[in-house]
């Protein structure tokens, strides 16, 4: 489909060595292509969220560094049974960072946590291979997953300039087959015949920015609300 939006078709750097969006990254790619190395400390955010699913049950974890915090969450549901639901969550957070490693760029490197939570997100010849593991109410969960995307598998990558100084990158891969198992407790979920999902960001935000997304329920459709950048959340209407 055609667009006005320009394609980025070679590797391209996300910022100036003075951190600073440099025009030329702006734009669009079937495959990731931006360097995102963000120079300096201020209000940069780098997360990597994992999804994997199958028809019955899924589990997702999200690894963040945004300079100040460092964010390591995890969920799993359970929805074989629809009545009876079974949801288990754990979130850590860790003072500007200690213990949290995200690479600059997407495939640069291991992306690795320590604390309650443990985890290590790597790329192996055969695919990235998502490792994790934490106490919760339901008992221990450990997970070992393998991602492996098919030969010329593309994704959408773009890139969001608000300011010469406030921008975002992300890199959204879907579809992608996926394998392994989670055990919670003494039960272990089969993920055979899987499929994973990467929402992978680098950017420097504002303050507070606005979106019209799905809104809160009982609030009118297409409302403005304003999110605080910190933790991606709503926070007031705008």
């Amino acid at each position: 489909m055609p667009t006005h939006e320009r394609e980025i078709t070679s590797p391209v750097d996300l910022c100036t060595p003075q951190g600073r969006l440099n025009p030329g990254a702006v734009g669009w790619s079937r495959t990731p292509l931006h360097r995102t190395h963000i120079p300096g400390w201020s209000r940069t955010k780098r997360w990597e969220y994992w999804c994997v699913s199958t028809p019955t049950h899924l589990v997702a974890i999200t690894v963040a560094d945004i300079d100040y915090l460092g964010l390591t969450s995890v969920y799993l549901l359970d929805h074989a049974n629809p009545t009876a639901p079974v949801e288990v969550s754990r979130t850590a957070l860790r003072p500007l960072g200690h213990g949290v490693r995200v690479p600059h760029s997407l495939g640069a490197g291991p992306t690795a946590a320590l604390g309650p939570i443990r985890a290590h997100i790597d790329d192996t010849p055969t695919g990235t291979r998502l490792r994790f593991s934490c106490t919760t109410d339901h008992g221990p969960l450990h997970a070992d997953l393998l991602i492996s995307p098919p030969p010329g598998h593309e994704s959408m990558s773009v890139v969001i300039p608000w300011s010469p100084t406030r921008f975002q990158y992300t890199s959204k891969n879907t579809a992608l087959p996926a394998s392994g198992t989670v055990r919670l407790g003494e039960h272990t979920y089969d993920f055979t015949d899987a499929f994973g999902v990467l929402d992978h960001g680098r950017g420097r935000w504002p303050t507070t920015s606005t979106g019209t997304g799905a809104p809160p329920p009982d609030t009118p459709t297409a409302t403005p609300w304003a999110y605080s950048s910190a933790a991606n959340g709503p926070r007031a209407p705008a």
